[in-house]
């Protein structure tokens, strides 16, 4: 085999493991990004179950405040509580949306920035999800059980503040389980899933 014979070969085995290297990064680019994707439709389904439930709440607690409007023990608090739960809407309507417009088609460093600024205005939100549990239950729960029950919590105190210390304890367990597993474990996993197809873009450049 003469040198020309010898160049032609490694030229042909250099293009060779070079459509190789496309391939396997191609590959495992659409298999991350895939993963990525897939990881938050939990979240994605969470908050669309979150916007129906709470939605729900508020516009059953705010027919029941006007109905009884004068009857300020219950209304007031109620629509006070309906204003909260707006609240709780926007909070879950902003996560869906901003869950709904990652674009996994993106360069990866675009994605990366984009996770990471949903990660922190996630943080954000937590902090004021947990801040206004207590008052958003304490304010709809006479209203409710006034329709309901046709119960005046006002004068059954201790069942009053037996209710709102189960549901607020009840509903802060979910709140950390929800973040913990349906946020911050998806979210470290889609970190970890970019870091790798990154680190392989980059050690392929570099060859």
């Amino acid at each position: 085999m003469d040198l020309d014979d010898m160049k032609t070969n490694w030229k042909n085995y250099d293009t060779m493991l070079g459509k190789h290297l496309v391939l396997d990064q191609q590959a495992l680019r659409k298999r991350n990004l895939d993963k990525s994707e897939g990881a938050l439709l939990k979240p994605f389904a969470h908050e669309i179950a979150n916007i129906l439930v709470v939605l729900t709440t508020v516009i059953f607690v705010l027919l029941a405040s006007f109905k009884h409007l004068n009857e300020l023990r219950f209304s007031v608090p109620g629509l006070i509580g309906a204003l909260l739960g707006s609240i709780y809407v926007y909070i879950a309507l902003t996560k869906a949306l901003k869950i709904s417009k990652l674009d996994f088609k993106l360069p990866i460093i675009e994605i990366q920035k984009k996770v990471s600024r949903f990660t922190i205005l996630i943080l954000k939100f937590r902090k004021l999800e947990i801040a206004l549990l207590p008052f958003f239950i304490v304010s709809i729960l006479p209203i409710t059980f006034w329709v309901v029950q046709n119960r005046d919590l006002y004068v059954h105190w201790g069942f009053f503040v037996l209710m709102v210390t189960f549901i607020v304890g009840f509903s802060l367990v979910g709140i950390r389980w929800v973040n913990k597993h349906l946020y911050d474990q998806k979210i470290k996993k889609i970190q970890l899933f970019l870091t790798e197809i990154r680190q392989f873009e980059e050690s392929n450049s570099s060859l």
